[in-house]
């Protein structure tokens, strides 16, 4: 008899435990204390600046400015936050020597996944929703409308969910946290540092005198830049007339169904597990599907 997703104990359980703790507490206090610092250290400069530049002096500029400070500080917290809540999800079942008794339970691989994911997603977007009081202060001052305000946060919101999976498919496949752990964050990077100083020399080694707009459709801090208007103009514009941060949404989200997949195999399985024909065709499936 399987057990409904709707009633999934190991969700109940791995929420329950997670927002209960004191830790728990303690990192959504440190998440809105850091980002109100921003927003105020943004208004402070801004205010500052605005006596030595008279066009600064408006309420549009210093509201603009606290949004846009607000949602990158958000993304970035959330990219260095969402993994750390699901790479030890089925590794430290395993080091724990408790992972066989989550096998011997009626839950299924999927809903395996969906409770671990869940518990960590629910505290994820508890601290994203955390940050709409401070936009709502930045609200007052104006400069931003409600669409891209959507917009980032659809983006915010689909990163969390991949950088989540993404540390999920590397604790299932894996079994060790530390492993896990180092392997998403070095992703991570790849995504964001490394693929910056990539574009960068590429540019400057093919002598463009500004970079292909496709090649930012991986950076999900730029695309966050994009989706507030941060970031615009035809070098954010695709070949199809979309901008850069619609494009990113299809990549991020064919890298979470990748991810999925891996940890919901890697789970399946009880032995080592490696790539069997059919894996292959499901795999190069999502890739042609969101290419």
């Amino acid at each position: 008899m399987m057990v409904s997703d709707r009633f999934n104990p190991l969700l109940v359980k791995d929420v329950r435990s997670r927002m209960r703790g004191f830790r728990s507490f303690l990192l959504l206090s440190l998440f809105l204390l850091f980002a109100g610092g921003v927003s105020y250290l943004t208004y402070s400069s801004v205010s500052v600046a605005s006596r030595f530049d008279i066009t600064l002096i408006t309420s549009g500029r210093i509201g603009s400015a606290i949004f846009v400070a607000l949602m990158v500080t958000a993304h970035i917290l959330v990219l260095l936050m969402a993994p750390l809540l699901t790479v030890g999800a089925i590794s430290g079942e395993v080091e724990r020597k408790t992972y066989d008794m989550l096998l011997a339970t009626p839950l299924s691989p999927g809903q395996t996944i969906h409770g671990k994911l869940g518990g960590a997603l629910a505290f994820t977007g508890l601290m994203i929703f955390g940050v709409l009081p401070l936009l709502g202060i930045a609200s007052f001052f104006g400069g931003f409308t409600l669409a891209e305000v959507g917009n980032g946060f659809a983006v915010l919101l689909l990163t969390a969910i991949t950088c989540a999976l993404m540390g999920l498919a590397f604790s299932a496949l894996l079994r060790r946290t530390a492993l896990a752990a180092v392997l998403t964050y070095l992703a991570i990077l790849l995504l964001t540092l490394v693929h910056m100083f990539v574009l960068l020399m590429g540019t400057s080694a093919l002598r463009l005198r500004e970079p292909v707009s496709w090649w930012f459709v991986f950076n999900p801090v730029i695309a966050q830049l994009n989706s507030i208007g941060a970031l615009h103009g035809k070098t954010f514009i695709l070949a199809n007339g979309r901008p850069v941060w619609q494009g990113y949404l299809v990549i991020a989200w064919g890298l979470a169904l990748l991810s999925y997949f891996v940890a919901w195999r890697a789970v399946r399985n009880r032995r080592r597990w490696r790539f069997s024909g059919h894996d292959w065709l499901v795999v190069v499936t999502i890739l042609l599907a969101f290419l």
